[in-house]
């Protein structure tokens, strides 16, 4: 029995927070996809982490569905079934070939109450209704007995400004936002400062203050629309309200622009 359970927690320690499900019909073939936290037991709070994707397109895509369906234990309030089906179309959209995604390192403030943990399947296909993409994810963040608190560095909300890099938004349509970005955008560095209420309890603060993501190759300048065409299947929660903001920052420190949540429903404006 001993030996069972030990054979069991190893394969615990070792198991990937995300693989591919894949098959070899997909228009994006993947070479690998590393967390390297899980070759020492997976993310902590407190401990820089890195996620790595590189894979090859097919074809240009400009056209598609996300489909979702995944449960979300976090900052210990939330605790539902995350569950989408979103169609879209996007220009210019991104061009076959190769492609490399680096998130990271990214350090999961010990501050934050409980466990995260997000379990489930996330799939794109195309307009032919061909699937792109398939990842099953198991991350898992476990909460920190008797945690300390950390000093973080206090940083106020982002606002948007006539020198952000991305401009001219446009949400006047519903479902279709509209932008004009003046650079490739081949690095973010993403800063996270919100508050999310559930009803009885109070609102927990959530801050990451850096979320470094590098895209290779970068997402073109231009003019660039996202359509999102309406889908069956999408779930929604009126009851957990998010606030604050989310600023997008160039590898110079420069703001990309800035994500606003009001409280209302958890909705967002830029």
């Amino acid at each position: 029995m001993a030996r069972v359970l030990a054979a069991s927690l190893v394969s615990t320690a070792v198991a990937d927070s995300i693989t591919s499900c894949g098959a070899a019909s997909d228009h994006f073939a993947v070479d690998f996809i590393t967390l390297d936290a899980d070759a020492t037991g997976g993310p902590r709070k407190g401990k820089p982490f890195t996620i790595t994707v590189q894979g090859s397109l097919d074809e240009d895509h400009v056209a598609g569905t996300v489909v979702v369906d995944a449960h979300l234990k976090a900052l210990g309030v939330v605790d539902e079934d995350v569950t989408a089906n979103q169609a879209y179309t996007w220009t210019p959209g991104l061009a076959k070939g190769d492609r490399a995604v680096t998130i990271g390192p990214f350090t999961f403030p010990r501050v934050a109450p409980g466990e995260f943990d997000f379990t489930g399947k996330v799939t794109v296909v195309n307009d032919k209704a061909e699937q792109v993409l398939c990842l099953d994810l198991n991350l898992n963040i476990p909460k920190i007995i008797a945690e300390e608190e950390e000093l973080e560095s206090e940083k106020g909300l982002c606002t948007v400004t006539d020198s952000d890099h991305i401009s001219n938004i446009d949400q006047s349509v519903d479902g279709t936002t509209e932008f004009d970005v003046d650079e490739t955008i081949d690095y973010v560095n993403v800063g996270i400062d919100i508050a999310v209420k559930a009803p009885i309890v109070p609102a927990v603060n959530f801050k990451v203050t850096e979320l470094p993501i590098a895209i290779s190759p970068g997402i073109a300048s231009g003019h660039h629309k996202f359509v999102g065409i309406d889908s069956e299947g999408s779930s929604s929660n009126d009851v957990i309200t998010i606030s604050g903001s989310v600023g997008l920052n160039d590898k110079n420190g420069e703001q990309y622009t800035c994500i606003t949540f009001d409280g209302a429903e958890s909705s967002v404006s830029v």
